[in-house]
């Protein structure tokens, strides 16, 4: 049984699911979060550990042993486990008949995407696979390890063998390996448990749909309305007025609006004076138009946009990028954070990202007769970011939003 609690952020899904753990105490847990904030690293407690000290959750992170093979360990035990998502979404086979024999009951705090483009893997390498009979593709496109030609294989090669072995890798175009997180890992709990808000627009319920995995929706009693709180977030959150010449970097050369402006691609193709303009005009929208106090602000990460955001940043914001005031101080938070409240200080929040699923991802889904939602994926990532600041706790923040689609999201979504 898979049941998916959809609710806005701050209906108080983490208090009813640790309310719900303490009183089923004699089943077995398996608590998944996005970081170890929340869930312990084994040697620092995370925020389970310190709500639930009754049910003495378990990290993996205290032994010799890799944390896959300790994860392992402690479910063979059957200890109250609760790791990343980061470490769950790599579990082995081995891993999740523990999981099944053992009967635990799995809570899933934020959607998982489930599905990521594989870079580890150049196109050259897939071709060369392919042309040395190692892997088969089917019709699907689903790669399969040639076991024939290759029996006991232990190379260079291995983790694609491995990936094979699950069912967890497919072939999108010629040259895209993709890796989907198999079925198996959710259906071999007893029962599985998301939290999190705009369900359907994410990479997760696509995986759900393409795996012909039922899940129910359940809205527990006593959460707050979806109503009432945004009446709250609409009196609290003050949107500015976009720069002028933010605006005019959205215009093409005949005056149209580009859609596709701030996203990842834009920021990876910009040229220096577009993002020193862009930089320079956020930085004096922040100084001008937002009241004193603290700020966050984000834009796409990954290797060539991160390099360019050094070229829009003045020396504040270059500083931060590189980390040097420790993380407890950055303003530069990832666009895809969730689930803290590490910045609910913060009163200005500058978003600088026009979010866009993954291309290969989209079309991968779309051979299957998936479709993505691309707008509420992306509402359903910029509120979880909005919902990091002081907003989170009803208190005034000021955002401003550098992508008119982006923003335009926004406002239909507070209807104002």
């Amino acid at each position: 049984m898979i049941r998916v609690v959809d609710a806005i952020c701050g209906a108080g899904k983490t208090t009813w699911v640790f309310d719900h753990i303490r009183t089923n105490s004699d089943k077995r847990w398996l608590f998944v979060s996005p970081y170890l904030s929340e869930v312990g690293d084994g040697k620092t407690k995370g925020r389970i550990q310190l709500e639930l000290p009754a049910l003495d959750f378990k990290a993996p992170g205290t032994s010799s042993l890799s944390k896959a093979s300790h994860l392992k360990n402690l479910l063979t035990a059957g200890h109250n486990i609760a790791c990343t998502h980061a470490l769950f979404e790599d579990i082995d086979k081995d891993t999740v008949q523990i999981i099944y024999e053992n009967g635990y009951h799995l809570i899933i705090d934020e959607t998982m995407d489930m599905i990521e483009v594989w870079k580890e893997y150049h196109p050259q390498d897939i071709t060369a696979l392919a042309e040395a009979g190692m892997i088969n593709i089917a019709e699907s496109g689903k790669v399969e390890w040639n076991h024939i030609k290759y029996p006991n294989y232990k190379g260079r090669d291995l983790s694609v063998k491995n990936k094979c072995d699950i069912g967890s890798l497919w072939l999108y175009g010629d040259s895209i390996f993709i890796a989907r997180t198999p079925p198996c890992v959710i259906d071999a709990a007893k029962t599985a448990t998301i939290l999190t808000y705009l369900f359907e627009g994410s990479l997760m319920a696509a995986w759900l749909k393409v795996n012909k995995l039922s899940y129910t929706p359940y809205y527990p009693e006593g959460l707050r309305s979806e109503e009432e709180i945004k009446r709250i977030i609409k009196s609290k959150l003050s949107i500015i007025n976009t720069p002028k010449k933010v605006l005019e970097i959205q215009r093409d050369d005949r005056g149209m609006y580009a859609p596709h402006t701030f996203s990842y691609s834009w920021f990876e193709n910009a040229d220096s004076e577009s993002l020193k303009v862009l930089g320079a005009s956020l930085e004096n929208a922040r100084q001008k138009s937002m009241p004193k106090g603290a700020y966050f602000w984000t834009a796409p990460i990954g290797s060539t946009p991160y390099q360019q955001l050094k070229v829009m940043t003045h020396k504040r914001w270059q500083t931060d990028l590189d980390n040097k005031d420790g993380s407890k101080h950055r303003t530069f938070v990832p666009w895809n954070t969730r689930a803290t409240n590490d910045f609910a200080d913060r009163t200005n929040c500058i978003y600088a990202y026009n979010v866009y699923p993954n291309v290969s991802i989209v079309q991968h889904y779309k051979t299957l007769d998936i479709e993505i939602d691309a707008e509420k994926y992306a509402l359903g990532y910029m509120l979880q970011f909005i919902f990091r600041g002081s907003i989170r706790t009803h208190n005034p923040m000021s955002i401003l939003v550098a992508s008119e689609r982006m923003k335009t999201m926004l406002e239909n979504w507070l209807e104002i």
